[in-house]
């Protein structure tokens, strides 16, 4: 939880975009390759439990289908309209990623799926995690309590760092 920028509770709306990320600026750069295929979601906030208050935001991923073959297991994030979502989110802009221009503010789940869990009718967080971690599930409560925790640690240990300079 420490990585996320956002942590957030929501609702696929639906894909706001496609795009190739070059890992460039150059639309196609000679010898790149393929590229990697990113799709972008509209996800409808219902919580926030850490980061900035919206109402919406956009999260790219890896698209699931073009991706196959050339990216990472577990890097490419499927989301479907209308699904409920708890989200481990990183802060981008397109300054941030040369190539990806769609959207001036975006986010990506830290560490691909491993930062996306799907909610059950009953509040529970069950984590999209490949291997063994995959039968875990987490009550939306321990969530919020972790985040909250972990926020206090971040600024204790910030605080800490700020005043042991060793000038007292």
């Amino acid at each position: 939880t420490r990585k996320a920028d956002q942590v957030v509770v929501g609702v696929v709306v639906g894909i706001a975009g496609h795009e190739v990320d070059w890992g460039t600026a150059d639309p196609v750069p000679a010898g790149k390759g393929l590229g990697f295929p990113v799709v972008y979601y509209e996800v409808a906030v219902t919580e926030t439990l850490r980061g900035e208050e919206l109402s919406t935001l956009v999260v790219v991923g890896l698209n699931p289908l073009a991706a196959q073959g050339i990216s990472p297991e577990g890097r490419e994030v499927e989301l479907a309209r209308g699904q409920q979502v708890l989200l481990f989110l990183e802060e981008l802009t397109n300054r941030d990623t040369p190539g990806l221009d769609l959207h001036e503010v975006f986010f990506a789940p830290v560490g691909g799926n491993n930062g996306v869990f799907d909610m059950d009718v009953d509040g529970t967080a069950v984590p999209r995690m490949s291997g063994v971690f995959s039968s875990l599930a987490f009550t939306l409560a321990e969530v919020r309590n972790e985040v909250a925790n972990t926020e206090v640690e971040s600024e204790t240990e910030e605080h800490d760092a700020g005043t042991s300079s060793g000038l007292d």
